[in-house]
């Protein structure tokens, strides 16, 4: 296509000469053509028509107006700064500003790159109006311009300005109004009025520290320390020199550090997130801290939601946080906690404070709030919904028991010296804190003496910290346990000590006690209690089972294995293989207990227990539970641990570990004809009934097997004799 282009006057609509001519490829798409000789400040409109057709073609697009800039402006600031400023009619875009020694405006690109410029600088638009600049490094007693370019706009160019001279003598007056005002512990912050001939300040701290803060009136001293007085001085100078310092020195103190609630997790035994927790207000006299557990233990393979919690916090005493529990990712959270299910602080996990109260807010979804009555002390104060045993408590409880009980307690064969018969793995939890390396106990209690109906001594297997911390309660209820048994002067610590050798282990699972992990190891996720029949994959369960059957030749009557029930409210909880041992156990538990029993024989599969019924003979064995949701407090979990105790002595007393050879009674009763007769045998002082039995008469005399010491005296009654009388007659044990 040819195309020719022309203008013409927009003022008469006159054409002008045709200036180009020129053959357009079709494939072209933008042609670009110069026209020449136009008058000065004249408008013109450019038309282009397809030669041939007298059709102008399309115009194009027009282009976006450029902003219009007016009023420029300059001003020295002094010897070698200036300001300036410019006004536009857009809000968009960038402005560029060059300060030269030259009325003649530069090019833009000389403006944009800042092209032979004493200072040059850019920044963005965001509104119309006044546009500020400021320039630095000019030379003293020299006459300048500003020249601003916005976009693709006009250059605007100010009038002259002329930077300050240089001044012939220092300032002679120190600057007026000096103040000082305290910040925090460590910043006060100084104002003073500017001082006419002065080009910058500089502040002294105690008559040594100087400091050059500039052209500027106010300046924060920093780094300073808490409820300590400093002195204040300033000076003005300019390029002859310093002038005289204020005085005197304006004294201010800095405030005292806040006191701030803190959070401290990194403990044994600590489980909640260091990251997720927050504190509000931690300044406060009653902080507010919503607790946030370590996401492995709650999701993933190692934890299926908090049981326990573990936190600690650190203040210089005198504050009553609030706490926050979440419902949401608890164990089992629609167990409710029972009302006596009460968190406790301790400094020293042995002395603990109950909170007075919680509450349950927002249903299952909410939290668990709870206030102690008084102020928490000063120092590092760790919370617990539960008291619990850390696994560091081991050592020096195992120490103990061996120096305090010498004749009694010492180390089972599969133990050293100090009672250890293995030592975990070395393990990192998912913090990356080293978890491992703990020793793991084994100790054996033997009493001595002849056994209370002369058979022999049995065995029970007491252990302990199988689980990790979310079951760690249980703690208290072995301690409790085992001082029973060493210690009380009841009949059935009595009968606990001459009946029975104890194979104590403790300390089963130290890395996840220390890690704070709910069940499992930190890393590994295999559940302990689920790996006694095969082969172990933990080492540490592995090293049990072989120091179990090794020190006590592979057969035992009794094990209590001490846990925690996460999320039960009763204190008599049996996890046991099912047997007719097994009911009897429980119906004389709930007669030592008080209360009705929560006996689970489903769930044990594989665990410590299952192992000691089917491989080592046992005649009983539980996970000896300790509930989660019920009454928290430390002298509950030790009453538990005492009335496990008793249990064990009504149970061997029952005869379940042990029977004494039968016993067989004459019965001699005259006067009835041969046949079979109830009977009911009673202690003859005391009318008790100990059996009721059909028992086979011929000619009178009758032989009956039963199980009673030696020389006791017997009556026996005939139920219903044909005649309607009563017939009695004394039987002496042979």
């Amino acid at each position: 296509m040819t195309v020719t282009a022309y203008a013409e006057n927009d003022l008469n609509g006159t054409p002008l000469a045709p200036v180009i001519t020129r053959s357009c490829p079709a494939s072209n798409a933008n042609n670009w053509h110069g026209l020449f000789g136009f008058a000065i400040d004249t408008d013109y409109l450019v038309r282009y028509m397809a030669i041939g057709t007298g059709a102008d073609l399309p115009d194009p697009p027009p282009s976006a107006a450029e902003p219009v800039l007016t009023l420029p402006t300059g001003a020295a600031t002094g010897e070698t700064t200036a300001s300036g400023s410019v006004t536009t009619d857009t809000a968009s875009g960038t402005l560029y500003a060059a300060v030269t020694t030259s009325a003649m405006p530069p090019s833009k690109p000389d403006i944009i790159a800042g092209t032979g410029a004493a200072y040059a600088t850019n920044q963005a638009v965001t509104a119309t109006g006044v546009q500020n600049v400021n320039a630095t490094g000019l030379t003293a007693e020299t006459t300048y311009y500003w020249h601003f370019l916005h976009n693709d706009s006009n250059v605007a160019t100010s009038d002259s300005f002329t930077t300050d001279s240089v001044p012939v003598t220092p300032p002679a007056t120190a600057p007026t109004g000096l103040a000082a005002a305290a910040q925090s512990d460590s910043v006060i912050r100084l104002t003073w009025n500017a001082l006419s001939g002065a080009t910058g300040y500089k502040i002294r701290v105690d008559g040594v520290d100087v400091t050059d803060v500039g052209n500027v009136l106010t300046f924060d001293v920093t780094d300073l320390a808490e409820l300590t007085q400093y002195g204040f001085e300033v000076l003005g100078y300019n390029g002859a020199g310093d002038g005289p310092y204020s005085e005197p020195p304006v004294l201010e103190t800095t405030q005292a550090t806040p006191d701030l609630l803190t959070l401290i997790t990194d403990f044994d035994a600590g489980n909640v997130s260091q990251t997720l927790t927050t504190i509000t207000n931690p300044e406060s006299a009653s902080p507010r801290v919503d607790v946030a557990f370590r996401p492995e233990m709650i999701t993933g393979t190692n934890g299926t939601g908090w049981t326990i919690a573990a936190l600690a916090v650190n203040s210089s005493g005198g504050k009553s946080p609030v706490f926050a529990l979440p419902r949401l990712n608890m164990f089992n959270r629609f167990n409710t906690p029972a009302a006596t299910f009460l968190p406790s602080y301790t400094q020293d996990f042995v002395n603990l404070t109950q909170a007075p109260s919680r509450s349950l807010v927002g249903g299952t979804d909410g939290t668990i709030e709870f206030q102690f009555a008084d102020p928490l002390p000063a120092g590092t104060v760790y919370i617990l919904t539960h008291p619990i045993g850390q696994q560091a408590a081991a050592a020096p409880y195992a120490a103990s028991l061996l120096a305090n009980h010498p004749g009694v307690v010492s180390p089972l064969p599969s133990a050293d010296v100090n009672g250890v018969y293995f030592t975990s793995p070395a393990e990192l939890d998912e913090n990356g804190r080293q978890c491992g390396g703990h020793d793991m106990y084994a100790l054996k209690f033997e009493f001595g003496g002849s056994t209370t109906d002369g058979g022999p001594k049995r065995k029970a297997v007491i252990s302990y910290g199988q689980h990790a911390m979310g079951e760690s309660q249980a703690w208290w209820a072995f301690k409790s346990f085992i001082d029973y048994i060493l210690n009380s002067t009841d009949a059935e610590a009595i009968r606990d000590r001459a009946n029975f050798d104890y194979y104590v282990y403790f300390n089963i699972t130290p890395n996840g006690i220390f890690a704070g992990h709910r069940r499992h190891n930190p890393t590994r996720t295999q559940d302990p209690n689920r790996q006694w029949l095969a082969s172990p994959i933990l080492v540490e369960i592995a090293a049990t089972k072989n120091a179990i059957i090794a020190d006590t030749g592979g057969s035992i009557n009794v094990c209590f294995d001490f846990h925690g029930a996460a999320s039960r409210t009763e204190n008599f909880i049996v996890f046991a293989p099912p047997s007719a041992k097994t009911t009897r156990f429980v119906e004389l538990g709930e007669l030592v207990f008080g209360e009705t029993a929560y006996t689970d024989i489903t769930n044990i599969t594989g665990s410590m227990a299952d192992f000691c019924v089917n491989e080592l003979s046992a005649d009983f064995a539980s996970a000896t539970e300790m509930q989660g949701r019920g009454d928290t407090s430390l002298a509950n979990y030790q009453n538990i641990g005492v009335n496990w105790a008793k249990t064990l002595a009504a149970a061997d007393a029952d005869g379940m570990f042990y029977t004494p050879a039968a016993t067989y009674l004459p019965l001699n009763i005259s006067g009835l004809p041969d046949g079979t007769y109830a009977v009911n045998l009673c202690a003859r002082t005391t009318g008790v009934q100990i059996a009721q039995a059909d028992i086979s008469f011929v000619g009178g005399q009758a032989q009956y097997e039963i199980d009673m010491p030696v020389g006791t005296e017997i009556a026996g009654y005939i139920v219903a004799p044909p005649d309607g009388a009563a017939i009695y007659g004394v039987l002496t044990n042979a």
